[in-house]
């Protein structure tokens, strides 16, 4: 009987230390939760931040619109193969 009644008691401890919550780790999920956020921000906001000039802004909208056909152009063409397809898209993200 005193077998069984020890054997319940370190069980039920054991349980009950597994089921405490750890400060550090719920620390951790927060961590991860605001790295998250920060990844998901607003598009657009950085080049509001930048306060350029009127020509500046021009000479960066023709060169996105530019980038943007260029791609659109290589999405279009099926006859080229994975590896050359993702060659050109490196050329035009260094451009």
């Amino acid at each position: 009987m005193k077998k069984i009644f020890l054997a319940a008691t370190v069980l039920s401890l054991a349980f009950s230390i597994q089921a405490q919550e750890i400060p550090e780790r719920k620390a951790e999920r927060q961590d991860r939760s605001d790295l998250r956020q920060k990844r998901m921000h607003r598009p657009g906001m950085e080049m509001r931040n930048l306060e350029l000039t009127e020509a500046q802004r021009e000479q960066f909208k023709q060169q996105r619109e530019s980038f943007q056909k260029q791609m659109q152009e290589l999405k279009k063409n099926d006859e080229i193969t994975v590896k050359e397809w993702r060659n050109k898209m490196e050329t035009l993200r260094k451009e």
